[in-house]
């Protein structure tokens, strides 16, 4: 999966779309709810509940429509989660059961086996299909294009000077292949526009001497 989740996750973002924080909200969700979710974790009813209103403020706070109270209601209910396994943690080394409570995770661990190898196959596809799922943008036709190379950072925390992505159109004749070629520069340079204008970077600005904001640039072979 490592081989090819970068190709596949450049090629389900439709063309000229921006990510916004919707999806970042969704994915958490997921993490904490799914059948794959955190909320799995444990067989504590308040610790689901207290899951449950994470979540939900997640989803309304990246909806724009949560409230003080949601959030002060999200926030206690965080750090009750936390308090409770300090709590276990803290107490089994003094607990008379405590060679029970561990005999019982470590079955807990065993039946969730399946659960652990699934977890990020489950969420690479779930995170395609809402990036797939995205409106907007001057989305080009399916199967108009494919991804071919992709450059840059080797890593999440490495950034690249320059990236490059390499593309192969396709076209039924040279009209199409023009106006994809015009969606294809009008998105690079839209991108380039977000994160300057996201970074708070303009042309001129200077970072360690080398310039600050990022460019784009589309070469027909």
């Amino acid at each position: 999966m490592s081989q090819t989740w970068p190709r596949r996750l450049a090629e389900a973002v439709p063309v000229g779309v921006v990510i916004d924080d919707t999806v970042l909200a969704k994915i958490l969700v997921w993490s904490l709810t799914s059948e794959f979710g955190a909320i799995h974790t444990t067989d504590h009813a308040n610790t689901k509940g207290w899951i449950h209103t994470i979540a939900d403020y997640i989803t309304a706070d990246a909806a724009g429509t949560c409230t003080a109270d949601q959030r002060e209601v999200a926030a206690r209910a965080a750090r009750a989660a936390w308090n409770a396994t300090a709590a276990r943690v803290a107490r089994a080394p003094w607990d008379w059961a405590a060679w029970t409570v561990r005999a019982a995770w470590v079955a807990r661990d065993a039946r969730a086996v399946p659960i652990r190898e699934g977890f990020y196959p489950a969420l690479s596809e779930y995170i395609l299909a809402i990036l797939r799922d995205l409106p907007g943008g001057p989305a080009l036709p399916a199967g108009s294009y494919v991804i071919t190379n992709l450059t840059g950072g080797n890593s999440v925390n490495s950034i690249a000077s320059d990236g490059l992505i390499e593309m192969r159109l396709s076209a039924g004749n040279a009209a199409a292949y023009k106006a994809l070629l015009e969606a294809v520069t009008k998105a690079a340079a839209a991108g380039a526009a977000a994160e300057n204008a996201f970074r708070g970077v303009k042309p001129g600005d200077l970072t360690a001497g080398a310039p600050a904001t990022v460019r784009s640039k589309v070469t027909p072979s």
